[in-house]
C-alpha cells in the first residue's frame, strides 16, 4: 500500500510506516471534518475487509472515540472504500516514544500519561492490547495512546485471560 495516493476524500502526503495490520499515512484533512487541524493520520488496514469485520471495527472505534481522556488520540472518521477499511485520527507530528532516544523525564511523563489513558479505556470496558513505545505519541501537551488495531471491546461475560486472549465465560 506504500504507493497509495489517498483513500476516500483523504489526500495522502506521506507514509508514516506500517503498524499492526496496516499502514499509517499523513493526509490533508477533508473539508467535511469539523476539526481545527490541517493534517490527520489515516490508517488503512491490510487485506480485504468483510462486512462483519467492518461492523466490528466500526463498533470498537466508536466505543474508543466515546472515551473522554486527554491522553487518547482523538478519532475523527472511519470508513470502507472497496474492500479497504480505514480510520482517521489526530496527527501528532512529534512522533512516538519508539522513535529514537528520549530523556528519562520524557519517558516517565509519557508512561504516566498512557497509564491514565489505559485507565480511562478500562473504566469504559475497553482494553487496548497493544501498548508499546510506537503507540505512545508525543506532543507538547503530553503523551497520547494511539493505534487501536488490536483493541477489544469487552462485552459482558467476556474476560481477558493469559496473554490477552479473549474467551467467553
Amino acid at each position: 500500500t506504500g504507493t497509495m495516493s489517498g483513500i476516500a476524500d483523504y489526500e495522502f502526503i506521506r507514509s508514516l510506516g506500517r503498524g499492526n495490520h496496516g499502514e499509517f499515512f499523513v493526509a490533508r484533512k477533508p473539508a467535511r471534518l469539523p476539526i481545527d487541524a490541517e493534517f490527520v493520520a489515516v490508517k488503512v488496514l491490510s487485506g480485504p475487509t468483510s462486512e462483519d469485520v467492518f461492523r466490528r471495527a466500526t463498533r470498537e472505534l466508536s466505543a474508543f472515540a466515546s472515551v473522554q481522556s486527554p491522553n487518547l488520540v482523538r478519532l475523527y472518521d472511519a470508513g470502507q472504500q472497496g474492500e479497504a477499511f480505514y480510520y482517521a485520527m489526530e496527527y501528532l507530528p512529534d512522533g512516538s516514544l519508539g522513535d529514537g532516544q528520549h530523556d528519562r523525564a520524557t519517558v516517565i511523563r509519557a508512561v504516566a500519561d498512557v497509564a491514565r489513558a489505559a485507565h480511562a479505556l478500562h473504566e469504559s470496558g475497553i482494553v487496548h492490547r497493544d501498548i508499546k513505545p510506537r503507540n505512545v505519541m508525543l506532543s507538547a501537551n503530553g503523551a497520547k495512546l494511539a493505534d487501536l488495531g488490536l483493541s477489544q471491546v469487552l462485552a459482558p461475560g467476556v474476560t481477558v485471560t493469559g496473554m490477552g486472549s479473549v474467551t467467553s465465560i
